[in-house]
């Protein structure tokens, strides 16, 4: 699906429904705009909105359980997220630092859009992890604000396109009364949040291991989980999902980086050969023409491959089963690598292009000629092996956790940068005007503090935006 395709459909979809939603309610049907009404639905351009007042007395409750220790916790996260606004501040100038001395690394903080840098089959794990995100950062406020006794007055969610959005409405007469630490508390308590099922993601995906060890293994090979059906790989006699890789020729692959770096030593060395026995070759040899410069030596009809002597005084040419030929045959570089034997090297159209023996556990090898790009772009693989169940579940719960773990990180990060309408705005004014009063007495110095500190942190954004967006258009063209 293009971008242009995908953006377009949404666009549509949402168009229809705002369309039909001023229909309904110009021509004052009362049972849609009844249903709207109960529901507490609201659609506007691009955007569906629901809240409700059901969970209001729910959150004042769950402030009331265990008060002393709820202060104690968001006091503690009040603290840390103090500590790093500064911090978060200086993270946004590191990818315009970067950039300027030429270096390509890879941006700390990196917009995730569907169609760039998000394929479309992981749409469903990126909404809804980004929905778990978000809920738990307003629930965060929630719990402290009904801890501080500031009345909720609703909860809402949100869909705008396919981002899903959360937010609390609570007593803003309320929440001016309170002082700055109780202001902060409640301010800080999303981001709080955030950083907490962060950590909780990163300990499930170090645990993973242990937690699976039952029924997933790591480091027995690695086990593919999608094939390119239009490559070379995902013909007849290639590779399939679930198939186990343990080894590229000679390599051994136990791990997933085992699996690049093998894919990756093949396309810097020259294509190695097979020691194989003057009886096999003399044998099966069908070729039409043994010497000269062709490659093309095998009739048309055949299936069998050339192969040529790695001694180059002999220029002989032979047409030779390959899978028959290299099956368990010793791999070789020249005749000294072959004890009785001699060392045939597959011919091939390009330099480019190798001839490779993948080995697949409980299965014969499977035999790819092509460009070692063909190999990386059309195999995805996982690092955890199963005889027992399919790695396609497990592979997916390690993605979606870790889109949590980005999630989470990547809002409390957001968050705690002094932005205009986030939660750093709030409490980068909290901070200065309350902590700072002492040593900022006048009024407009401070205001003047936090309006560059806000500036900076638009400003910051906007760069770190522009230069992941436009390292990601360098990489790709």
């Amino acid at each position: 699906m293009s971008n242009l395709l995908f953006i377009g459909s949404i666009v549509i979809i949402f168009g229809i429904i705002y369309f039909l939603d001023l229909i309904f309610k110009s021509c004052m049907l009362f049972p849609y705009i009844k249903f709207l009404h109960d529901t507490g639905l609201v659609i506007k351009p691009l955007t569906i909105c629901w809240e409700t007042t059901q969970l209001n007395r729910p959150f004042m409750r769950c402030g009331s359980i265990k008060p002393v220790c709820l202060r104690r916790w968001f006091q503690v996260g009040a603290f840390i997220v103090s500590l790093s606004v500064i911090p978060a501040l200086c993270i946004l100038f590191v990818p315009v630092l970067q950039f300027l001395s030429y270096d390509d690394s890879t941006p700390i903080l990196m917009p995730i859009i569907p169609g760039l840098n998000l394929p479309y089959s992981q749409l469903l794990h990126y909404s809804l992890s980004l929905f778990i995100c978000v809920t738990f950062h307003e629930f965060g406020h929630a719990l402290a604000a009904s801890r501080e006794k500031v009345p909720i007055e609703g909860f809402g969610l949100a869909i705008f396109g396919i981002f899903p959005i959360a937010y609390v409405r609570m007593s803003v007469e309320h929440l001016r009364q309170m002082n700055v630490s109780q202001q902060l508390r409640i301010y800080a308590a999303g981001i709080w949040h955030n950083l907490v099922l962060a950590a909780v993601a990163l300990a499930l995906v170090s645990a993973s291991p242990f937690i699976l060890k039952p029924m997933y293994q790591q480091g027995n090979g690695v086990t593919v989980i999608d094939v390119k059906q239009d490559s070379g790989l995902g013909q007849k006699g290639g590779l399939m999902v679930n198939d186990v890789i343990i080894g590229v020729d000679e390599c051994l692959i136990r791990t997933e980086n085992d699996w690049k770096l093998c894919i990756n030593q093949e396309y810097a060395k020259l294509q190695s050969g097979f020691c194989v026995h003057e009886t096999f070759y003399k044998k099966e040899d069908i070729s039409i023409k043994k010497n000269g410069t062709s490659s093309n030596c095998c009739p048309e009809t055949s299936r069998n491959m050339c192969f040529s002597f790695s001694d180059p005084n002999l220029d002989e040419l032979m047409c030779l089963p390959a899978r028959k030929l290299a099956e368990d045959a010793k791999m070789c570089v020249d005749n000294q690598d072959c004890w009785q034997e001699l060392c045939l090297i597959p011919v091939l159209d390009s330099d480019s292009e190798r001839f490779l023996r993948i080995k697949v556990s409980s299965r014969k090898a499977v035999f790819y000629v092509g460009r070692i790009e063909e190999v990386f772009s059309s195999v995805a693989v996982s690092p955890w092996v199963s005889e027992y169940a399919a790695v396609y579940y497990v592979d997916m719960y390690e993605l979606f956790i870790g889109y949590i773990f980005s999630f989470s990180c990547g809002l409390a990060i957001l968050n705690t940068i002094p932005l205009f309408w986030l939660d750093g705005n709030y409490i980068i004014e909290c901070i200065v005007n309350g902590y700072l009063k002492s040593f900022i007495s006048r009024f407009s110095y401070r205001h003047m503090l936090v309006f560059a500190l806000k500036m900076a942190g638009c400003v910051g954004l906007l760069l770190c935006t522009l230069i992941a967006l436009l390292k990601f258009d360098i990489y790709n063209s």
